[in-house]
């Protein structure tokens, strides 16, 4: 015990001292002008980052409207207790630009004033409060005020009037002050309304095709009829915005879920064609999977804010989908090379290959889109996600093939697959449907997936031959190993932040980043350790029975001590005794029975069966009760499950560990 809590304070240590160092010694991003900074801010901070950044801009600028109309959008966005933090502290140094605003709003200073209305009526157009948003708009006594046609136009689109709002976005255009946002603004309205040639004739505007997403670009080749450009453009959805770093990191995350792996071959001969193949299977399955959004998208089957229809889409629309893409790999090998997937646990190395195959090409377009402030929370919640739903969706195939008796019906396979698509979909509708209020849905579809993803396995490998490699079996190193690469992914994802954005824009990233992907590792961790390593056996995913996980490398081959536990015993003529826990036994409807031979010097050695009478306690412990059964010399305890009625009974014994 000492000796955990030394390699966990050890492992603590490690990480942290990175943090301080980056944290203490790494300079802040500098710029040469409050333009630079507001350019900046806006191709790669965002929420409360981003405002931070906003208000130092206007606390120098304070009459840079464009950057007035940002931190507004942003602050509105950004979470609220990050809000109040934020308020408190730029009140405190009188950095708070919305009171600016509502103190220039009384000022004689017509420059004032206006920019102080504007800012108001921005405040009220993003809270839904359209009343206020055109008496404070008509409040400036500028007609060509910057910005004012821009809100105006926004306000017309909201109401249908699809004319005037295009009439404003033109006009604000020739201010050129608020021209990508007003670019946004009229590509949605033209998208809206179908208008491609209004669209077409946009995109020769260079400041819209930075920012027009790879989605809509290739849902305009398609309704143009340009397969060819189509086609061509869906790598570029892949990676376009990415980079080195984006690759690296992406690259980072697979390579670490590789230690899961690297774990599971120490168990079981894993061949490396189970990982390579379904890895480039799954890479080449992506591409008709986004052809799937795509036409499901054109034909009206997406996100439309009603909680039964977004519900079904995503449970359709995307687990569906994207679990059908991840099996493909399987499928494919079960037609052309079946002889591949000769035990459980190749299901389960094939499912987790397509899984970090599509989690990969999914976190270089996350990373390129939302930038580097994900990647702890996408190597640990999302990458997990897939691994847990894509062996779920399998694990029907594993019972169809090694359990059922008789191999008629595929309800086993369509209803895991199923069941692997339903908890995808309910994981994504609760992060996309309303995050403040059914974000728990998301939370207990990941945990309700780690739980049966753990029994799945736990079932696959014992019964492919893991107990035979018990010794390789050591927990405690994948669970420390796991929790450190995530640890590593928190500090990786702060010290770029830090090198490319300043220490003090990426302490609320951390924050976020440790509440947001963190509160699964305990769940991990916990189920890890229930891993059960014995000979054989088929556990229910779904029902949570209360049985006794041992750690079998503190068990077995140490050396104990077995003696009677009252003085009527009949193990009165043997016991007390030295012997081994040579090995644990296959017994049906049992997994708790150990093999214990004896060290006697009077007669050839003795074999016991011992079960621990109360489960709370271990071998390990001191004095424990456990059960003793005969086993004769001539009985083989192999691999098949035995009858327990064919070891009598004998009498309760007491079992003590000698020189822990």
């Amino acid at each position: 015990m000492k000796r955990k809590i030394k390699l966990y304070l050890f492992t603590g240590c490690l990480v942290l001292l990175p943090f301080l160092a980056t944290h203490f010694f790494v300079p802040n991003k500098e710029f040469n002008s409050t333009k630079e900074k507001f350019e900046f801010t806006q191709a790669y901070l965002s929420g409360v980052t981003a405002c931070q950044s906003y208000a130092e801009i206007l606390f120098i600028d304070s009459l840079n409207g464009p950057c007035q109309f940002a931190f507004i959008k942003e602050w509105i966005d950004a979470d609220r207790k990050d809000r109040q933090y934020m308020e408190f502290n730029l009140l405190r140094e009188n950095k708070f630009p919305i009171e600016k605003d509502l103190s220039w709003r009384k000022s004689k200073n017509l420059i004032y004033r206006n920019h102080g209305l504007f800012g108001r009526a921005v405040l009220d157009y993003y809270t839904d409060r359209s009343v206020d948003t055109k008496l404070f708009l008509d409040s400036i006594n500028k007609v060509d005020f910057p910005g004012k046609n821009l809100l105006r136009g926004m306000m017309a689109m909201d109401e249908k009037n699809n004319s005037q709002a295009e009439n404003y976005f033109l006009k604000e255009l020739e201010n050129n002050q608020y021209t990508q946002e007003t670019l946004r603004n009229l590509y949605r309205l033209y998208r809206h309304n179908y208008n491609y040639d209004g669209i077409t004739s946009l995109l020769k505007n260079s400041e819209l095709i930075n920012f027009i997403s790879p989605t809509e670009e290739r849902h305009l080749h398609l309704i143009q009829k340009n397969y060819g450009a189509y086609f061509l453009s869906i790598p570029k959805h892949i990676y376009k915005g990415s980079s080195i770093i984006i690759l690296c990191s992406a690259l980072l995350v697979m390579l670490t879920w590789l230690i899961y792996l690297g774990y599971l071959n120490k168990l079981v001969t894993i061949s490396t064609s189970l990982i390579i193949i379904p890895f480039f299977i799954t890479s080449i399955a992506i591409i008709p999977c986004i052809v799937i959004y795509d036409l499901q998208s054109l034909i009206g089957f997406h996100f439309s804010n009603s909680f039964i229809s977004d519900l079904i889409y995503s449970i359709i629309g995307i687990g569906f989908i994207e679990e059908l893409t991840k099996i493909s790999p399987i499928i494919l090998i079960l037609i052309f090379k079946p002889k591949w997937l000769n035990k459980p646990i190749d299901f389960m190395v094939v499912a987790t290959a397509s899984a970090l195959a599509f989690s990969f090409l999914e976190n270089i377009m996350y990373f390129s889109k939302y930038g580097l402030e994900i990647i702890s929370s996408r190597a640990i919640i999302c990458v997990l996600g897939h691994i847990t739903y894509s062996s779920i969706a399998v694990y029907g195939l594993i019972l169809y093939k090694f359990k059922l008796p008789t191999k008629q019906g595929y309800l086993e396979p369509l209803s895991f697959f199923l069941l692997g698509c339903t908890i995808h979909g309910i994981y994504d509708f609760g992060l996309i449907y309303d995050q403040s209020a059914f974000l728990f849905l998301s939370v207990l579809a990941e945990i309700a997936g780690l739980i049966f993803w753990i029994k799945a396995l736990n079932n696959a490998l014992n019964n492919s031959g893991a107990y035979e490699n018990h010794k390789k079996a050591n927990l405690e190193t994948l669970n420390i190993s796991l929790i450190s690469m995530f640890c590593v992914f928190l500090f990786i994802e702060y010290f770029i932040y830090s090198i490319v954005y300043g220490p003090s824009s990426s302490i609320y990233v951390l924050k976020e980043a440790a509440i947001n992907g963190m509160y699964i590792i305990p769940f991990l961790a916990y189920q890890i350790s229930r891993l059960d390593i014995s000979p054989g056996g088929w556990d229910s995913i779904f029902i949570n029975k209360d049985r006794k996980v041992y750690n079998l490398i503190d068990i077995l081959d140490k050396e104990y001590a077995l003696s009677i536990l009252d003085e009527n015993s009949s193990l009165k003529t043997i016991l007390p005794c030295t012997g081994k826990i040579v090995k644990r036994v296959a017994i049906r409807n049992s997994r708790n029975w150990f093999l214990f031979e004896t060290e006697l010097s009077t007669e050839p050695s003795i074999r016991f069966l011992l079960k621990l009478k109360d489960n709370n306690f271990d071998f390990n412990n001191k004095d424990v009760v456990t059960y003793v059964r005969r086993v004769h010399s001539k009985t083989t305890l192999g691999k098949e499950p035995l009858p327990i009625s064919q070891f009598p009974f004998v009498d309760w014994g007491v079992i003590n560990i000698i020189n822990e």
